[in-house]
């Protein structure tokens, strides 16, 4: 788990949102946290060469696990930041939950019972609403919504999406990699479940000012999809 020391750097809000995210999806899909972030080295470029096109994106700078134990630390002294970037593996998984999200708000646009006044205060239609062609997957949004001011409280939003993106990811992963596939039945229960999470998040309420953040966001200054 990613934590932070006594006499650790202080992290702005975006970052420590990152690492919220990070170990929510590792807790929820029991997958190691190595699993799902890695280390990038001083010059920028990742340490492992299979890995080495995966974005900047959504929290990129997380500080490393400290030893407590450690007798180094005098109490003077910074724990300094290890750049982190999300593995492709989570990527990939982020990607499927981007295709989920945006079939289902097509589904919800072809629907003729919608109601446009009330349906555009929620999260999942006013955000493909306000979003440029620019922004391309969910990492962006995930940046997006942490570079709010705290007071405007998206931070069950950023941890509704990384229940789903844990739940995927554990599927993908643990249930389907082992290739000890799951009775149909069972398999039925939890795409189920999946999508109650996405309607659950689809259909999140948006106060004013969570409204008028996502319309009036620059949405220029998002990490772009290639990195």
């Amino acid at each position: 788990m990613l934590r932070r020391g006594a006499n650790a750097k202080v992290y702005s809000d975006q970052e420590q949102q990152f690492e919220v995210y990070v170990n929510l999806i590792s807790n929820i899909a029991n997958i190691s946290v190595a699993e799902l972030v890695l280390p990038v080295d001083d010059d920028g470029d990742h340490k492992e060469d299979d890995d080495a096109t995966v974005p900047l994106t959504f929290g990129t700078a997380v500080h490393a696990k400290v030893d407590p134990t450690s007798k180094e630390d005098d109490g003077n002294t910074e724990t300094p930041a290890v750049l982190l970037r999300k593995s492709v593996s989570l990527l990939h998984t982020e990607d499927m939950i981007w295709h989920l999200l945006r079939k289902q708000h097509e589904q919800k646009m072809s629907n003729e019972i919608l109601f446009p006044e009330t349906a555009q205060r929620t999260f999942g239609l006013h955000l493909f609403s306000s979003i440029p062609a620019s922004v391309t997957c969910l990492s962006q949004v995930l940046e997006m919504l942490s570079k709010a001011r705290e007071s405007l409280n998206f931070h069950a939003i950023i941890y509704h999406i990384a229940s789903i993106v844990a739940f995927q990811h554990y599927v993908r992963l643990v249930v389907l990699r082992t290739g000890q596939f799951a009775p149909q039945r069972t398999m039925n229960i939890q795409t189920s479940y999946q999508q109650t999470l996405l309607e659950g998040l689809f259909q999140v309420n948006l106060t004013d000012p969570q409204h008028a953040y996502i319309r009036t966001f620059d949405y220029s200054t998002l990490h772009s999809a290639e990195g």
